[in-house]
């Protein structure tokens, strides 16, 4: 019998909503779709609207399902974490090289605003 999500990956979770496979998958796309969604001009990360958010949500939901359902705010908490440490290895790169070193395919007026 076909179930409703035979398009979609599972994605496993645990009885507390935290993947627990496919990490990687998951995660990798879920940077992807941000990235689609986010300004990444914007440096603080309570600028991201809640309507941003629930882009991010329902494109994802094209590609995923969670079984069990996700815990609140897992998602954003991972895009934040990653969002975070990406600025802070682009500073590194700036600190030392100035503009040589804006990453290949990088819009320049992000890098700009960032550093």
């Amino acid at each position: 019998m076909a179930t409703c999500h035979q398009s979609f990956t599972r994605i496993p979770t645990n009885a507390q909503g935290e993947i627990i496979g496919l990490k990687g998958v998951c995660t990798r796309i879920a940077k992807e779709v941000a990235y689609e969604h986010f300004d990444l001009t914007h440096v603080n990360f309570k600028a991201h609207t809640l309507k941003q958010w629930e882009a991010i949500h329902a494109d994802l939901a094209k590609v995923f399902y969670y079984d069990p359902p996700l815990k609140d705010r897992i998602l954003e908490n991972y895009v934040k974490e990653h969002v975070s440490s990406i600025r802070n290895a682009w500073k590194k790169v700036w600190l030392a090289k100035g503009n040589v070193g804006c990453p290949n395919k990088f819009p320049i007026h992000v890098w700009e605003s960032l550093v």
